[in-house]
């Protein structure tokens, strides 16, 4: 089966560091992103995964708990705002 494919595999990994890290994003702004998506889909590891991260590159805790608990975490700084809502709608489309 195709799903069972290590060139698929390779390409998958290498859309994934694309994403992550040839973004214009600061690192603070694409964590959020992802953390958006993660409790969206209540996906516990990348959760944990990248929490710390976006904690290390400046996000404030009360908001990344907030999203956890699937509360609105109301961002105070407008961009992180801008792409928690963004986020949010794509996975809602």
């Amino acid at each position: 089966m195709w799903l069972h494919s290590p060139e698929l595999a390779r390409h998958a990994q290498a859309l994934g560091a694309f994403c992550r890290y040839e973004t214009r994003l600061p690192l603070r702004l694409s964590e959020i992103a992802i953390l958006t998506t993660a409790a969206y889909w209540r996906a516990g590891l990348q959760w944990n995964a990248h929490v710390q991260i976006a904690l290390n590159a400046g996000c404030s805790r009360d908001p990344l708990d907030r999203l956890c608990r699937g509360d609105d975490p109301s961002f105070a700084q407008h961009d992180e705002e801008a792409v928690y809502v963004f986020a949010s709608e794509l996975m809602r489309a």
